[in-house]
């Protein structure tokens, strides 16, 4: 077969596969918003503890999955480190992974989707380009270029590439539905003087980041007790979810859906009551993680960064609804998922693009705050160093 016609077949294949790839992953999240309407839609659950009843259901189905499935899928970040290294993502667990994430999100998991979406788009991209090495194979068509620089890179695996950026084409153009009305929408414009504002938002959300990661390092020490016991675990994180939702039902789900009602009633929340629901968030988002329910943290911290900011907010009115969202949001995110390129294509694709300004000074806050502290931890690193060898010498 001439080489050219070889290459025709192989681009084929990868755009077919593309097609697959971000047609299956934008399905999954129709079936996901499918299962969360036909559990939470039905007429007996205007029961008042029927999200008791609900979660704790929820909870025994999670600990069979972690006991008969395994642990799957990969967390966030975990995921995309394995994609960082590796250049892959095994997909072997792929379908038990699916099974738990659906489970949680529909039985009314305060996590997103997001883990669940870049698991499958991974693996199935994985698993796309094992397939399309065997058809480059089979055709004979050579490999070019040595991987010397990320452009010989690309131009080696031009297949993968294809495939991966229709894939996305597909999964954005497939969701449109879901998202494309955007998750906020803000009354006031965009101002330069926000930027000034943001600084010290940015502080403050770096501050529930720092909060809610020390929250999961206490709770992982807690629930230590519980780790070989994970239908009792799935069951506690359950009921407390349930619980708490009976009061406050804005602890369900990812919290996408009230990011606007929150916004639009801060004023009538008022300080305390959105404090308590910035924290019961970070609360149950480390709580679930804990006992084995599998989702997301980009869109649950969104809602507990915008409560946050809105409630700082309420003692400061003169600060600007978009500092004390989005300023408050990215350093958030950024101190909990530490990938700053990541979380503004977050926020570009999901909240209006003129904010995205305020977003990138939240970001520089937290890059140059960490980048400050490693200077001072290595100049007293040095001058400790320094001084024990004086005192060895004298």
């Amino acid at each position: 077969m001439k080489k050219s016609g070889g290459v025709l077949i192989l681009s084929a294949g990868a755009a077919g596969l593309g097609i697959v790839i971000g047609a299956i992953s934008a399905a999954f999240l129709y079936l996901i918003d499918w299962g969360q309407h036909a559990v939470w839609e039905s007429g007996w659950i205007q029961f008042k503890y029927a999200p008791l009843l609900i979660c704790s259901l929820g909870g025994i189905l999670i600990g069979f999955c972690q006991r008969y499935l395994g642990d799957h899928p990969k967390n966030l970040h975990g995921a995309v480190e394995e994609i960082r290294k590796t250049g892959r993502l095994e997909y072997a667990h792929l379908p038990n992974g699916l099974i738990s994430a659906f489970i949680s999100l529909i039985f009314g998991a305060s996590l997103g989707s997001a883990a669940a979406v870049v698991n499958l788009l991974g693996g199935l991209s994985t698993w796309a380009s094992d397939k399309l090495k065997k058809l480059s194979s089979w055709l004979r068509i050579p490999e070019s270029t040595p991987d010397r620089t990320l452009v010989h890179r690309l131009a080696r695996r031009w297949p993968n590439v294809l495939a991966i950026s229709v894939a996305v084409v597909i999964f954005i153009i497939g969701i449109k539905d879901l998202y494309g009305g955007g998750v906020l929408k803000l009354n006031e414009p965009f101002a330069w003087i926000d930027l000034l504002w943001s600084i010290p938002m940015a502080l403050l959300g770096a501050t529930g980041g720092a909060l809610f990661l020390g929250l999961g390092r206490w709770m992982k020490q807690r629930l230590r007790f519980l780790k070989q016991k994970p239908i009792l675990r799935g069951v506690l994180s359950g009921c407390v979810l349930g619980l708490i939702a009976c009061f406050l039902p804005m602890m369900l789900f990812s919290g996408q859906l009230y990011l606007q009602q929150v916004y639009e009633q801060a004023a009538i929340l008022g300080f305390w009551m959105l404090l308590w629901i910035a924290l019961a968030r970070l609360f149950l988002i480390n709580l679930l993680l804990e006992g084995g329910w599998k989702g997301g943290q980009f869109f649950p911290l969104m809602f507990a960064s915008v409560a946050f900011g809105l409630s700082i907010k309420n003692l400061f009115p003169f600060v600007p609804d978009s500092a004390a969202i989005f300023g408050t949001m990215a350093a958030m995110i950024t101190i909990v998922l530490p990938k700053p390129i990541v979380v503004l294509i977050v926020m570009a694709i999901f909240f209006p693009p003129q904010y995205l300004g305020i977003s990138a000074v939240g970001v520089s806050v937290v890059m140059f705050g960490d980048w400050l502290w490693k200077r001072i931890k290595e100049r007293v690193v040095n001058k400790t160093n320094r001084f024990t060898n004086h005192s060895l010498v004298d």
